[in-house]
């Protein structure tokens, strides 16, 4: 029998692939008032750099009041109303400043994103969460994650992750019209630590002691 062809397998997993736009909902009542980032970042966990992006698109919001817009890495757009895309790779991170301004805050947004994998690795990493302005997280598990899309293949792992109790404990709802597997360990801990070490060279997420 011949051997499969590395090259051609390759080419395979990293066919265009596109999954349906996510939409993001959160109740962030209980944020305390005060001035915040809305941080996602893409991070590579594949053998190819630049095969997948990611669009966060029509922001809406309540009692929140938009700062600076700051892109890093192979980050493009004008804004996270009209479109900002993120193309994965070693540094690529969108930080949107906010502050908080009533308790009944609310807020909304797309993500657009592929989904192409070429291995080896766990697959490239999309993640959102709230922070403070020196990237501290509302989450102190994990990674600090409120939302984490694992590229892996053309059903990607999608996973939501609740704040802590002193930021309200909000927890981002999604919905999509395709369905969306439920994170299991079994899922989760081939790629986590090998994520969580990519993560870990950018992420300020951890919050200290």
């Amino acid at each position: 029998m011949r051997p499969i062809n590395s090259f051609l397998l390759t080419l395979v997993f990293a066919a265009t692939a596109a999954a349906t736009p996510l939409n993001v909902t959160l109740n962030t009542a209980g944020l305390p008032a005060g001035d915040y980032l809305f941080d996602f970042q893409f991070i590579n966990g594949d053998s190819v750099i630049g095969n997948n992006t990611a669009t966060v698109s029509g922001l809406a919001s309540v009692n929140l009041t938009s700062g600076a817009l700051s892109l890093f890495g192979t980050a493009t757009g004008a804004s996270l109303v009209s479109g900002v895309t993120l193309t994965d790779g070693p540094i690529t991170e969108v930080d949107q400043a906010f502050t908080v301004t009533a308790t009944a805050a609310s807020v909304s947004f797309t993500v657009d994103y592929t989904t192409n994998y070429a291995p080896p690795g766990p697959g490239d990493a999309f993640t959102f969460a709230i922070t403070d302005t020196s990237l501290n997280s509302t989450r102190s598990e994990g990674d600090g994650a409120e939302l984490e899309i694992d590229m892996t293949g053309p059903d990607p792992s999608v996973n939501v992750f609740a704040a802590d109790a002193d930021f309200g404990g909000f927890t981002p709802g999604i919905s999509s019209s395709t369905s969306i597997p439920e994170g299991t360990t079994a899922e989760l801990c081939g790629g986590a630590i090998f994520i969580l070490g990519l993560l870990s060279r950018r992420r300020k997420y951890a919050r200290g002691s």
